[in-house]
């Protein structure tokens, strides 16, 4: 589930590492209008980000390989 909280932070890492955020002002003007339901369950998926991302570029059809918002930040 993403949250207006994990959108912020993303494109804070990007503004961050100077990179040009997916997220341009009509996205983030949207961010106000998700509810702010707290998160029960967090799970640290870190040791799999690399199959997140192989699994998603295998999916090209569905996911473009070139987007910002699943591929513009560095993997680490």
């Amino acid at each position: 589930m993403f949250s207006a909280i994990r959108f912020r932070e993303i494109h804070e890492k990007f503004v961050e590492l100077g990179l040009e955020s997916p997220f341009d002002e009509e996205w983030r003007s949207r961010w106000k209008e998700i509810p702010a339901e707290p998160i029960s369950t967090s799970i640290d998926i870190s040791e799999f980000s690399d199959v997140r991302r192989d699994a998603l570029l295998a999916h090209a059809t569905q996911v473009d390989p070139k987007s910002r918002f699943w591929f513009g930040l560095p993997p680490r």
